[in-house]
This record gives structure tokens, sequence and C-alpha cells, in this order.
């Protein structure tokens, strides 16, 4: 058989309906839509890389992605957004303390934050400093992103509270404080006025007998002056000193 003739046989199969064809027939059919089917979405695909490697701008790779998109998934993710970025500035709010709200408020909020976490997972903002992320070379570095990232990558959209929200959040009303025990304090030196740290018994000591305090420096330095001091006054006392014996050992007359 020609290729002619079989280019017309396959042309008049695709027309027939599938119910008068034969089981045979309309599985080689239905094969060939399939195949149809892929070839085309490899040719889109590759006609959009080819596009992205135009893009100076990840705005630009933005809007070639949202063109894609049905009216109802763009309205979701334009609404999944809007909720987003309500829930983080609340957020910012409690950790300024200017939200003006209850402690049940507080509560609530948090209950409400750990469930969308829990749902949509965090988004890395972050990755859009990376040069060209949208780009072929970049492919299996995003296939690595939560999914709220790569929505943030693909079309621009927060759908989920970024990391450094939550971060900064998490540490502000979900981390559990712990009093550390100070063990040591700061005194000031009497002499020189630097502070130095020594155990909280010493500094009380000090305090309760208003005694002085110096540092090590100014201590070694009076440490010095007093031992120089005592060797002036040995030396004085032996010059002083009335010697009864002559060098020789006989007594003076």
């Amino acid at each position: 058989m020609s290729k002619d003739e079989q280019a017309r046989i396959i042309a008049i199969e695709d027309e027939t309906p599938d119910r008068d064809l034969s089981p045979e027939r309309l599985a080689a059919k239905q094969g060939r839509l399939r195949k149809r089917e892929v070839r085309a979405r490899e040719a889109e695909a590759k006609k959009a890389k080819q596009a992205e490697e135009t893009y100076t701008s990840i705005e630009q790779y933005w809007q070639a992605n949202r063109s894609k998109l049905t009216s109802e998934e763009r309205q979701a993710l334009e609404a999944r957004e809007a909720y987003v970025l309500e829930l983080e500035e609340v957020m910012r709010e409690y950790i300024a303390g200017t939200d003006g709200t209850t402690e049940q408020d507080l509560a609530d909020t948090i209950e409400e934050v750990k469930a969308d976490i829990s749902a949509n997972g965090l988004c890395n903002s972050t990755v859009l400093v990376l040069p060209r992320i949208w780009s072929e070379q970049e492919a299996d570095l995003r296939s690595h992103f939560s999914r709220a990232t790569l929505d943030l990558v693909t079309y621009g959209f927060y759908t989920a509270v970024t990391e450094r929200a939550f971060e900064d959040f998490r540490n502000r009303f979900l981390v559990k404080r712990i009093v550390v025990p100070q063990y040591s304090e700061d005194i000031r030196c009497s002499s020189c006025g630097r502070e130095q740290s020594v155990s909280k018994e010493t500094a009380e000591h000090h305090r309760k007998g208003d005694r002085k305090w110096l540092c090590v420096l100014c201590e070694t330095v009076e440490r010095r002056s007093r031992a120089q001091s005592s060797i002036g006054v040995f030396q004085k006392m032996r010059e002083d000193r009335v010697e009864p014996f002559d060098k020789w050992g006989r007594a003076k007359l």
C-alpha cells in the first residue's frame, strides 16, 4: 500500500464516527490520536522553551504564563494571593504590637496560620533574586521547589505565606522561651571605669561592703606600686639604721 493510499484511509477513519469502526480500526484510530496529542504538547513545550530564552525579565515570563490560564484559574490564584497578603499583614501587626485585638484573637490567628501552612506549605520568595530563574538552565532547580514557590516563579502569585513572614511570627509566638539563669554580672572598675564580668557573688560582696573594685589591669598596677613602695621603705630603713660592726666584723667604738 502506497503512502498516499495509507494517508487516504487514515483520513477517512478519522472522520468516521467511532461506533462505525471495527474494534481493530477503532484501536488504531485512538492510538493515532494519542500520538498526535503527545507530539502537539511536545511542540508547544519546545516553542515555549524557545520563547523563554528571549525574556529579559521574570515579569515577561509571568505575563506569558498567565495568558495560558483560564479565567477561573486566574481568579482562583488572585483570590488566594489576596488572602495570603492579608494574613501576612495581620501577622506583622501582631509582631509589631499594633493589632489592637484581644488575646483570643491572637490565639485564633495562630491556629489559622498553622492550619494554612499545614494545607499549603510555605513560599520561598528569595528565589526571585536568582538570575534567569525561569530559564531552561534552571529547570532542575525549579523541580525541587514547593508548590507555592513554583506558583510564584511561574505566575507571580503568592499562594502561601512566605518563609520569612512565618519565621518572624514563629519566633515571636510559637517558640517557647526558656529563661537562662545569669551567673555573672558586670561591675565597674573604681579606678579606670572599665567594666568587667565577675560572678554575682563577687559583685554582691563588693556592693555590700562598699569596697573598691579594681579590674585586672588596675589591680596589677596597684600591686606593683605597693611592691615598689615597700622596697623604697626597706632601703630607707637600711640607710637610717646604725650598723654596730665594721666591715671586718669588729665592734665599732
